[in-house]
């Protein structure tokens, strides 16, 4: 009994701990009248464009609305209320773990008539302090780099910097082993810092990377992170094929090499996405 007693805790002091943390992002605001009175009860329906979902919630008695648990993407935004004008707002583009401030304003009519607008959530983070920047989808194909692996988006942006004796990241001066990164919401980082899961190693699949670089929020145990959200299916099916080829026409001699690397490297892959549809047992299509 007591050599099991002591193996069982020498696996739990052995053990490393995994953390995880949401992806989604959050929209608040306050929703008032021409006069600048809050008005409650509004009511708040957030369409994700990709997939067809509704978000739905209603406005409190100082006229505030929260909707969390949304996914990242571009949203159509649509406000109303007793006595107003419906108000739609378009092109809302959120990233995940975003918290954005959008506050719309009510004009007086009748129910039937629609205002239509293009809005964009606020460009500043107001609802935090943390410093972070976002690559998209597109960014990660077009953006030249000299590998293709996620990593490489890291150093890209001010405040990050690999340690010189670990495959860790330091954020805005941290010590390496303050840091972490997760795929959508799990942590891939080994007790050292370094990364352990080969998911992480091809940008075609993710949609979105996102790097808090300092005052990093309560629900995550570091100074910095690398968020990353894989891709998900949508209402339309789309596909990709590629080969990222390097020539050693373009590439340098490295420091103290008494020659360039001549290699010739090829990384094909395609991508498949879109919505699951058994018939009779699931319809995957909003």
């Amino acid at each position: 009994m007591r050599v099991t007693t002591t193996f069982s805790l020498l696996f739990l002091s052995l053990a490393a701990p995994l953390c995880a943390q949401s992806t989604f992002a959050t929209l608040t605001g306050v929703v008032t009248d021409p006069t600048g009175a809050v008005i409650p009860g509004a009511k708040i329906e957030a369409l994700h464009s990709a997939t067809n979902y509704t978000f739905r919630g209603v406005t409190n008695s100082a006229g505030v609305y929260t909707l969390a648990n949304l996914r990242e993407g571009e949203y159509v935004i649509q406000v109303s209320a007793p006595g107003f004008n419906v108000t739609t707002l378009r092109g809302v583009l959120l990233a995940n773990r975003d918290i954005r401030r959008l506050d719309v304003q009510l004009e007086v009519g009748a129910v039937q008539t629609q205002v239509e607008v293009s809005a964009q959530a606020g460009l500043l983070e107001t609802e935090s302090a943390r410093v972070s920047v976002t690559r998209d989808e597109y960014v990660m194909k077009t953006l030249p780099t000299n590998a293709r692996y996620t990593f490489v988006f890291l150093y890209l942006g001010a405040g990050t910097q690999p340690s010189a004796t670990s495959a860790s990241t330091r954020y805005s001066g941290s010590w390496k082993s303050q840091g972490d990164m997760t795929v959508d919401g799990i942590t891939i980082n080994a007790t050292d810092g370094s990364q352990i899961s080969p998911l992480a190693a091809f940008p075609e699949s993710f949609q979105e990377v996102r790097i808090d670089t300092a005052n990093n929020t309560a629900d995550v145990a570091a100074v910095g992170q690398m968020v990353m959200v894989t891709k998900s299916g949508s209402n339309r099916f789309h596909g990709s094929a590629f080969d990222y080829y390097s020539s050693p026409v373009f590439r340098a001699r490295a420091m103290l090499a008494s020659q360039r690397d001549l290699s010739i490297r090829h990384s094909p892959g395609f991508s498949l996405s879109g919505p699951v549809f058994l018939p009779r047992i699931w319809d995957g299509r909003h």
